[in-house]
């Protein structure tokens, strides 16, 4: 820990980062509950079908795992219900835990998606994270074409949503310092033969959860 603790001190005078505890963090980024009334989910929805990354409604940032936790939670509350609740939650999901299912191009029904919908809002919260995969009738789709499928549906768009192709990682996934992250050869604290793709790869899905904190 000395050696850590001089390294530290070594950053904190050659530069103008100040060094502080995670509770301190922790303390500075919580933001408390967070809420979207029925026009700002709407809005959210209909901005999904673009790329994957960081929207900002209303004033605040969400992360894309953000986005699709508020539209699940709209879509099931609409599946009981019949309509949008007047207020939604924002939770802040972890992003899957192992590459998202690919899906097969098509369309599926409001009344079908809202479904499979509540069933994997159920997942997500008591998991903390973004779904694997979400069960469709006798498929399965991703977390991506989730997204873009319940944001055609809860905007108001006319017709079946679509179920398109799409990137799986948010656009944040293709940043040449997360795309090209890796290990080997980059401290002398790791092994030479030491590379941890599994631990990279788990990086590389956690864009999902990533956003600007103001």
């Amino acid at each position: 820990m000395a050696d850590f603790d001089d390294f530290l001190g070594w950053v904190a005078r050659e530069t103008d980062a100040r060094v502080i505890t995670y509770r301190e963090l922790w303390r500075r980024s919580n933001e408390g509950s967070r809420w979207l009334n029925r026009a700002a989910v709407q809005r959210l929805a209909a901005e999904v079908g673009g790329p994957l990354r960081p929207r900002q409604i209303d004033g605040q940032w969400l992360s894309p795992a953000e986005q699709l936790g508020a539209l699940l939670f709209g879509a099931a509350w609409q599946h009981e219900h019949g309509a949008l609740p007047e207020e939604t939650p924002v939770e802040p999901l972890l992003g899957p835990s192992a590459p998202p299912v690919q899906t097969e191009p098509g369309t599926v029904e409001a009344a079908t998606l809202l479904a499979a919908a509540a069933s994997a809002n159920l997942l997500a919260r008591e998991s903390g994270r973004v779904p694997v995969a979400a069960r469709l009738g006798s498929g399965l789709v991703g977390p991506a074409v989730l997204l873009r499928a319940l944001g055609h549906a809860l905007s108001g768009a006319p017709g079946a949503a679509p179920l398109e192709g799409r990137e799986d990682l948010p656009e944040l996934a293709r940043r040449p310092d997360f795309a090209g992250l890796h290990f080997r050869g980059t401290w002398s604290i790791f092994a030479p033969e030491f590379e941890a793709p599994r631990l990279i790869q788990l990086a590389q899905l956690q864009t999902w959860s990533a956003r600007p904190v103001h």
